[in-house]
């Protein structure tokens, strides 16, 4: 085991933009704000590598800890949130009903979108790539709602109270895992 400690940081909120694809959403204002804050936080206070997934919203949450910790980004398309393919934008009821078919059948993949099986699949090996090639860092990873609700609950156990999680999860919320263990659920 390589002793890491994992801290799951949820990306800023964005600012829905039905011109642009969810991945290239922009973080809002009081979002920033509320990264400012995390970096007070005393469980956040050492931190010795960055990864995020590759999308902007991720990045830019990571930026503020990459400038106070004085390390580099490292990104992983195996950090990313469910694949959504190119379609346009849902209303909030559809996509919430979507979410919900996808969280009671995790093979469910609505045409052009990644299952919550894949997706949580993609995620794991991704975590355990990056803890088998460090030993005893504290390693942040800044990645998506849907993704760490999928993470979140398969460790605990509780992947049939997944959509109630998810819609629990807050955004620039921060769980903490060691040896696969939750020392700190992302859900408060």
């Amino acid at each position: 085991m390589a002793n890491n400690t994992f801290i799951f940081l949820r990306h800023a909120k964005t600012i829905k933009d039905p011109a642009l694809p969810v991945v290239d959403w922009d973080l809002e204002v009081a979002s920033k704000e509320k990264i400012k804050d995390l970096l007070k936080d005393s469980l956040l206070k050492k931190i010795d590598l960055i990864y995020t997934s590759t999308e902007d919203k991720a990045i830019k949450t990571a930026a503020p800890f990459i400038d106070k910790f004085k390390l580099k980004r490292n990104s992983s398309s195996g950090l990313n949130e469910i694949g959504r393919g190119k379609g346009g934008m849902l209303s909030d009821v559809e996509f919430k009903e979507l979410k919900l078919k996808m969280f009671k059948d995790v093979l469910y993949a609505p045409v052009g979108w990644e299952s919550s099986n894949r997706a949580l699949s993609r995620f794991k090996s991704t975590v355990e790539e990056i803890d088998d090639y460090y030993e005893g860092k504290n390693i942040l990873i800044v990645s998506h709602g849907t993704v760490l609700t999928l993470y979140f609950s398969d460790l605990l156990g509780k992947m049939e109270n997944s959509m109630k999680r998810w819609e629990e999860i807050e955004f620039c919320a921060f769980g903490m895992v060691k040896n696969n263990k939750v020392i700190k659920d992302i859900v408060s």
